[in-house]
């Protein structure tokens, strides 16, 4: 598919959101929707349409685009990764540092200097980011926490034993510790290189 063709149909999908949500009215999503390609996505009852249009505008873009590897952005001050082609499901990533709100609504400060890696379903926006999942940090990631052996690279991991589909696949989960490492490494660069100290 064509750069401009998908284009074309992220633009018809997200005019077909927005009229769908707007015969609803108000401006919060009412209820689960069904998005013109027949993919549902769950939404928390309540959320702002303007949170559900990006997050849908996202996840069109890799359907779209045919997008495989994982994608960096940032989100609001946040560090976020895609992780598109994660197996079983398609994976958010957050990495949380010291100073940062996290939890249900924001409702914590993470107060210690280890970053916090947290994933969620793709599927599912029960946040503006997806669905939470799990969370650890970066030093029981990759094994190195003093409880648990070192993980080996292309090992994956079991997020949540509850749920099925929340794994990662070996190859991803190196995609997302090799993004950690690089971000973390990049902020603790510009912190010391500005002269500056993490609050």
């Amino acid at each position: 598919m064509s750069m401009i063709l998908a284009m074309e149909n992220i633009r018809k999908i997200n005019d077909e959101l927005r009229l769908s949500i707007n015969l609803v009215g108000g401006d919060r999503v009412p209820s689960d929707i069904t998005i013109p390609n027949s993919r549902k996505i769950i939404f928390k009852r309540g959320s702002k349409i303007s949170d559900a249009l990006e997050f849908i505008q996202a996840q069109t873009a890799i359907q779209e685009l045919a997008i495989k590897q994982p994608l960096s952005y940032n989100k609001d001050g946040r560090d976020i990764l895609i992780v598109p082609n994660s197996i079983p499901v398609p994976m958010n990533i957050r990495l949380v540092f010291k100073g940062e709100k996290y939890g249900l609504d924001d409702c914590i400060t993470h107060e210690r200097d280890e970053p916090l890696v947290e994933f969620y379903d793709a599927r599912h926006m029960h946040t503006d980011i997806g669905q939470f999942v799990s969370r650890y940090g970066i030093s029981s990631l990759k094994g190195e926490d003093g409880f648990s052996n070192k993980r080996k690279p292309g090992v994956g991991i079991n997020l949540n034993g509850g749920v099925k589909d929340w794994k990662m696949d070996g190859v991803s989960l190196d995609a997302v510790i090799s993004w950690a490492d690089a971000v973390i490494n990049e902020r603790e660069m510009r912190l010391n290189g500005g002269g500056l100290t993490a609050e």
